[in-house]
């Protein structure tokens, strides 16, 4: 099975997303500081659009975090080729305890729930194939020794 090649100028997107997401973050917050101080929301609404943010930003930071490994990846890869290795089940199954302690560190609420439920279903996927192809690479690279 032959595989995938990335281009060369993908690894650069990957970084100009990275420095992206955080801005926009940071943007997004600022408007809703400018709101507060117009005492447009209640406190119990001030909480509770704290609350949606920190949910916003999590997943912000998730897909931060998936960029930088990209942009490593394809820098430290020199050839390219994009396959599974070592890293990438490790860093998904980081990716995953991240995910899955996430509501022991801030409040989701509503339909952040569901969100919350498919991303970590999906990491699991992720994670679950990842070690399988690995270890299965592994097991073909002992056959192949002996």
């Amino acid at each position: 099975m032959r595989k995938k090649n990335a281009p060369p100028w993908l690894r650069w997107v990957y970084l100009a997303m990275t420095v992206f997401f955080p801005f926009a973050s940071w943007m997004d917050f600022r408007q809703y500081q400018h709101y507060q101080s117009l005492s447009l929301f209640s406190a119990g609404e001030w909480e509770e659009i704290l609350n949606s943010l920190h949910f916003h930003w999590a997943i912000q930071a998730l897909l931060t975090a998936c960029l930088l490994y990209l942009f490593f990846t394809l820098t430290r890869n020199q050839n390219r080729v994009l396959g599974h290795s070592l890293g990438d089940s490790v860093f998904s199954t980081v990716l995953l305890l991240f995910w899955a302690c996430l509501p022991l560190l801030i409040s989701v609420q509503g339909n952040a729930q569901v969100l919350w439920g498919i991303t970590l279903a999906a990491l699991v996927v992720i994670a679950g194939y990842g070690w399988i192809k690995f270890m299965k690479n592994k097991r073909l690279e002992e056959t192949e020794h002996e």
